[in-house]
């Protein structure tokens, strides 16, 4: 893989990755106004499986940068 591509690779994955965060700090404020139990089930599941994304993100950036 050459230097740019590998750069641009690496580009997405990180713009990827952050705008997954940019998510989660908007689950994290709807779950702290939300007084309903499933719903805020519903919301820490989805900040888990996010969070699980990110994790599998950074893998991949791992394994490009190699």
């Amino acid at each position: 893989m050459t230097n740019d591509r590998l750069t641009r690779e690496i580009d997405r994955l990180v713009l990827t990755y952050l705008s997954l965060g940019d998510n989660a700090e908007t689950i994290v404020r709807k779950l702290k106004k939300t007084p309903n139990a499933g719903t805020r089930g519903k919301l820490i599941a989805e900040l888990r499986s996010l969070d699980q994304k990110r994790i599998e993100l950074l893998d991949q950036m791992d394994g490009v940068a190699k």
